[in-house]
């Protein structure tokens, strides 16, 4: 029950923190790139924007690299499956060591 309450408190301080944000954030601008340029938005949701593609962006990499490693890994546990069975058959096929 003790994380049921945390993950409220969590929450109300989130709901706060973004509210209080929108309080103060409501300048509005428009970003200029070369020629194009923006509609203007108040700057709470120009960063609200940025932080989405941030955690967009940190996900796709972040499952870029896990895929790599998953298909090392596999590949890996391949290799080593594939020795140890060789290492079986090794053993199996191989004389009896002579008694003294």
């Amino acid at each position: 029950m003790t994380w049921l309450r945390r993950a409220l408190a969590l929450l109300l301080a989130l709901v706060l923190f973004l509210v209080a944000v929108v309080a103060v954030n409501q300048d509005r601008i428009s970003l200029r790139f070369l020629a194009w340029q923006t509609p203007e938005l108040s700057v709470f949701w120009w960063l609200l924007i940025a932080l989405l593609l941030g955690l967009l962006l940190g996900l796709a990499s972040a499952a870029g690299v896990t895929a790599r490693r998953s298909m090392r890994n596999r590949r890996l546990r391949k290799e080593l499956r594939a020795a140890g069975e060789e290492i079986e058959r090794l053993r199996e096929h191989s004389p009896a060591d002579p008694a003294p």
